[in-house]
Order: structure tokens, then sequence, then C-alpha cells
């Protein structure tokens, strides 16, 4: 897979890149993320958060069959209709698909989602069949884009060769993971709805450097560089993080997972300040790209 376009080829003015945020709901339903230090989020909390998020304008809500309570925290809160919902399917054979997708929509208390992914990739390579019951899903009316949650550009490789789609695709994308960006402008012009996550690299950029040790300690000189150009910018490390997503023109949402209510405002407020003001900050923040997969996947952060 390669491609030649550029990512400032596609940047967004800044008024035009607000707006984009889509809510995860992970900790919901899991304790979620390394710099995560209070744990899943109380239930009545998550309806407050759902409530400002409809006040705010967020439209898209992401879940899955496998985080937990997620699915049924959102479904008891009596909102999740009043969003665009995106679930998951685990890990499965194609015929037991159709059960896995009735226990998401009833735990949603909804008819219809959004879309529905696959989650678990070595699913669908197993059973590619997969992509076939979720194409019928659409036709029945369960779903309303068909797609996959996607970790790897070998995997991306696959579906395109496979000649599937459109639908949605979510993918990491964050200011070290560049690794599915060359690709974006190719999945627009097919029809691709692209969700990212992994803006802020699942709280990486919030940690210490100095606190960092094994695989993670190769993310020191680029984290130090993250915070000389916050501190030199005047801009959070998140204002910087969410508004270098938000301005590249192919990014459809921007999913974001919270520890509070207080959180999804300064998110909020990040987004919008990064927009504003990253737009003369393209080739300090393109330094920042990471190609060690040490540091980029998750998997792979051991002590």
């Amino acid at each position: 897979m390669t491609h030649d376009i550029s990512p400032l080829d596609a940047l967004l003015p800044a008024g035009e890149a607000r707006g984009r945020l889509a809510l995860g709901t992970v900790q919901f339903g899991l304790s979620y993320g390394i710099s995560n230090r209070r744990g899943r989020i109380p239930e009545p909390e998550a309806a407050a958060i759902l409530s400002r998020a409809v006040e705010s304008g967020v439209d898209t809500l992401d879940t899955a069959h496998g985080y937990g309570e997620s699915e049924a925290v959102l479904g008891r809160s009596g909102m999740a209709g009043r969003f665009r919902v995106v679930t998951k399917l685990p890990a499965c054979a194609g015929s037991e698909a159709g059960a896995l997708l009735e226990e998401s929509l009833s735990r949603l208390g909804l008819a219809r989602v959004h879309g529905c992914l696959i989650h678990d990739f070595d699913s669908f390579r197993a059973d590619p069949g997969l992509w076939d019951f979720l194409a019928g899903a659409v036709r029945r009316g369960k779903v309303g884009r068909p797609g996959f949650s996607l970790y790897e550009p070998a995997q991306l490789s696959e579906v395109l060769a496979a000649g599937l789609g459109p639908g949605i695709l979510q993918v990491p994308y964050n200011l070290f993971d560049r690794r599915f960006e060359p690709a974006f402008a190719d999945l627009k012009a097919r029809g691709w709805e692209i969700h990212v996550r992994s803006v802020f690299l699942q709280g990486l950029f919030f940690m210490e450097p100095s606190a960092l040790s094994g695989n993670l300690s190769k993310a020191v000189p680029k984290l130090e560089s993250l915070r000389r150009l916050s501190a030199e910018s005047g801009l959070s490390v998140a204002s910087l993080a969410l508004g270098f997503a938000a301005r590249n023109a192919h990014v459809d949402r921007i999913v974001v997972g919270l520890e509070s209510r207080a959180n999804l405002d300064e998110n909020l407020e990040a987004l919008s300040r990064g927009c504003a003001a990253s737009e003369g900050l393209g080739a300090r923040l393109a330094e920042l790209r990471v190609e060690d997969e040490d540091v980029l996947l998750p998997t792979r952060w051991r002590p």
C-alpha cells in the first residue's frame, strides 16, 4: 500500500474542523488507558456526560460488545437514540454474528446502529463471511454502515485488495502514529468514512517522561519534544493532539475517551483552541512522527 498524498494538502480551516468529536465510551464499561488512575466512570456520571455531549453538539458514540458494561450503560441512560452509535462485534464466526449483533442492539435499546465494525481482524481472516453478514444487516436495516476497526496498515491492504466497502474504518491516528495517514485520501475517494482513535495514544502523551521504562523509554525524546512545543506555543498537549487530528479534512470523526464530565468540557475547549492556533505549526508537528512500533503499539508496552 503506497500513497503519496501529503496531509498538509488536506488541512481544514480551523472553523470547519470543530464539531467532529465522537465520544468514546469504553470507560463507561471498563477501566482503560495507561494514564487512567480513576477506573471505570460511575453510571450516574456517564449519564451526565451523555447529556453534556448532546448539549455540546457531539453526535457520535463509539462502543463495542467487548467494552464490558458500556453498551448496557448507554441503553439504561435512555439517550443512545440521540446519537449515531457505532459498535463492534467481538471475535466470532459469521454464523455467530447475528446473535451478537442482536445482543448489542438489545443492550443499547436500539433497533439500528449507525455502524457495526469487525473488531477482531483475525476473525475476518478466518471467516470472510463476517463481512457478508454485515452487508446483510445493512440491507435488513439493522446497521447503517459496516466496517472494520484496524490496528495495522497490512490489514487495510487486505480489505482494499478484497474489494470490500465502502463503510467505516476506525484506525489509530495521532501526532506519533501516522501509519494510516497516507491512505486517507484514497479511502475518502472510495467512499469510506474515517474514524480515528487513540489521539492521545491511550494517555501516553500525558505521562511524565521520567516515569517511563522498558519499551516506553523509547518514547521519551518525542514526549520531551511535544512538551517543549506545548510550552513554546502556549497550547496544551491536548490542544496540539486534537487540533492535529481535527484539521485533517479526510477525518470524519475523532473518537476520544473520557475520565469525567469535566474532561468532556476540557476536550471540547482543547479542540477549539487547537484548531484555531495550530495552523502555523505543521512542520513542528510533523517532526513528532514515530516509526518504532514498540512505542506505537500498546501491545508492546512492556516494562
